[in-house]
């Protein structure tokens, strides 16, 4: 059984996080959004698709990134604190990077001016 409870939210709804637990079993889970994770108690053993193994335990932090799929073992049970933040749209990243050569390019401008 897993349980989540909402901790906070931005003000534009893109980035929250959350106080997360379950108890023993296993799951794969894909993940649609970015996610960080402090595990807070108990401990799982995380699998990637590569075959990569983590064992989570109190104290352990780790990152999952949009399109990480994932197989959750929980032996007995975890509890973490998750942010979890909407990946940023492409029209906004071309937006932002064409700003910053923009600026680049007048500051290169007005130095030599």
């Amino acid at each position: 059984m897993a349980r989540c409870a909402a901790l906070s939210r931005s003000a534009d709804g893109s980035a929250w996080t959350d106080l997360w637990d379950c108890t023993a079993g296993s799951f794969r889970w894909h993940y649609s959004v970015n996610e960080t994770i402090h595990v807070i108690d108990g401990g799982a053993i995380v699998t990637d698709r590569d075959g990569t193994v983590w064992d989570l335990a109190p104290g352990d932090v780790m990152q999952f990134l949009v399109g990480t799929e994932a197989l959750w073992q929980v032996p007995r049970y975890v509890r973490k604190i998750a942010f979890s933040s909407e990946p940023v749209r492409s029209p906004l990243v071309r937006l932002l990077q064409s700003n910053h050569r923009i600026n680049r390019l007048a500051n290169k401008v007005f130095r030599y001016a």
